[in-house]
């Protein structure tokens, strides 16, 4: 009797050494779907966090910038063509100071921000801030040579010598950079809508594993259950 015994309990060692596997293997699993989520999310938001700090600031400034330059051309040919003249509660200089002002403003913030990026963002940033302030510093002698009195065809001439080869020059590099930024805003979206895919899949898969093994620990302390009474 006391061999049989020991022999039982022989085999419940067993058992309860298999089920203890089978459970530390479902945890580990567990813990493999928890630690592939927070890798996979981390290295998603670094994506979202380069989006949210590089790409997507520098193209909104360089668009802001391709629009007040040309704000500063339309203004500048109007006062050319009709003066000083009120426009939506403003007068056309007071408008063209503000525009100034903001290209300025826009341009700075653009090479402020595109330091950390590197150097040939950085080296393009710096050229649009030159351009920027040649553009204003025609405009405004265009405005000053106006209100001395000088003829439109002497003006429209100016337009067409320092007014023009900052102005086009400008849009050139502007519109470059800023098919630049909408390719790697491209890129990286298909990265992001990749690794939200194959989080998915792995995620999945994972479970599946994981639900097919529980099962199988079901069944078998079923039998054991079974077989025990």
């Amino acid at each position: 009797m006391r061999k049989k015994m020991t022999e039982q309990e022989r085999k419940n060692k067993k058992i309860r050494r298999s089920i203890t596997l089978e459970f530390l293997v479902i945890i580990l699993l567990l813990w493999a779907v928890c630690l592939y989520t927070i890798f996979s999310s981390t290295s998603v938001q670094k994506l979202f966090n380069e989006l949210h700090g590089d790409i997507v600031p520098g193209a909104i400034a360089m668009i802001k910038i391709k629009y007040e330059a040309a704000e500063i051309r339309a203004w500048t040919l109007t006062y050319i063509l009709r003066g000083n003249v009120v426009r939506n509660n403003k007068t056309i200089k007071e408008w063209l100071q503000e525009c100034w002002t903001e290209l300025e403003s826009e341009a700075l913030s653009l090479c402020e921000h595109e330091k950390h990026i590197g150097i040939e963002e950085e080296l393009a940033a710096e050229k649009i801030l030159e351009l920027s302030k040649k553009l204003i510093s025609a405009s405004t002698k265009v405005i000053e040579l106006k209100d001395r009195g000088v003829e439109s065809g002497i003006l429209f001439e100016r337009i067409k010598g320092d007014f023009r080869s900052a102005f086009y020059p400008l849009l050139e590099i502007v519109n470059e950079h800023i098919e630049t930024r909408l390719e790697k805003l491209s890129t990286t979206q298909a990265k992001v809508n990749s690794k939200h895919n194959a989080l998915i899949l792995h995620i999945t898969i994972l479970g599946i594993i994981i639900t097919l093994l529980a099962l199988i620990v079901l069944l078998l302390m079923n039998r054991i259950f079974i077989r025990y009474f």
